[in-house]
């Protein structure tokens, strides 16, 4: 397949001119799949405008350090024993009466959620050269990777207990964990049984890269084959609107994400 477009074209290359040819192709690769339509701008020059998406999901478990302290610096047992309706209801739903006796792992959902758009300029050196080089940028969402913990037994805990206190010394919920670099937040208790947070990075991201192929295929039906690099700055955790700076985690190490991609392209016109 990558041979096709090596060879020789049906049309001259000096016919190659804005809006007067159109291809339609769809492509896989690091960013994922996509589609993407394409028109020349110049016999050395071609325009691409598409989108691509990558649906992922990934359940994980992390080690958890759970502290619930009242607004007075109290632990959850100290709270728990002021009020025997608390001892009462917390038995009753079979929930720990001390906070050591809290699982100590907690599962998570990883989601990818990467939509991006798209605009690349390829400039070709030969107009009837196949090799290529590109400049242009891919647009999409701030929010890529959003993480959801269940930690319903913790709330609810909480919650029960929270029920009884006097509002001026109720219990907060404080999470941490060791997996990625000690990080902490606080769960707000009450609003939902699940906690999460997004990894962000940069909304427009410019790309270079290479590549070989050519827009219009001998036979109505070609392919290319292209390679570089996007800079989409390193992964930032962001909780409840807070961006937390301090996080740091393995794979984060690079702010350069490596494209590839192969891209079955047939012309329209």
């Amino acid at each position: 397949m990558l041979l096709l477009p090596l060879s020789a074209q049906d049309k001259e290359q000096s016919d190659l001119l804005f809006w007067k040819h159109l291809t339609l192709g769809g492509e896989v690769g690091t960013m994922g799949i996509g589609m993407e339509v394409a028109t020349p701008l110049h016999p050395n020059i071609c325009l691409r405008v598409g989108i691509v998406a990558l649906p992922f999901a990934l359940r994980e478990t992390y080690d958890l350090s759970i502290d619930a302290v009242s607004e007075k610096g109290n632990s959850y047992a100290y709270m728990v024993g002021r009020d025997e309706r608390i001892v009462r209801d917390l038995q009753e739903e079979r929930l720990p009466l001390k906070d050591s006796d809290f699982p100590r792992t907690v599962s998570a959902v990883e989601k990818l959620r990467r939509i991006e758009g798209k605009v690349l300029v390829d400039f070709y050196p030969r107009k009837d050269g196949c090799f290529y080089m590109t400049l242009g940028a891919y647009v999409g969402g701030m929010n890529q990777r959003r993480v959801h913990a269940d930690v319903e037994p913790y709330v609810q805990a909480v919650a029960i207990a929270n029920g009884y206190l006097p509002e001026d010394d109720q219990m907060q919920l404080w999470l941490s964990t060791t997996t990625w670099d000690n990080y902490i937040y606080r769960v707000e208790v009450g609003k939902n049984q699940e906690t999460g947070y997004n990894l962000r990075i940069l909304p427009v991201k410019p790309y270079i890269g290479i590549g070989f192929g050519r827009m219009l295929p001998k036979r109505k039906l070609g392919c290319y084959f292209d390679m570089g690099i996007l800079y989409r700055d390193r992964w930032r955790l962001n909780h409840d609107g807070e961006c937390i700076e301090r996080w740091k985690a393995p794979y984060n190490w690079s702010a350069i994400y490596g494209v590839a991609s192969l891209r079955l392209t047939g012309q329209l016109f």
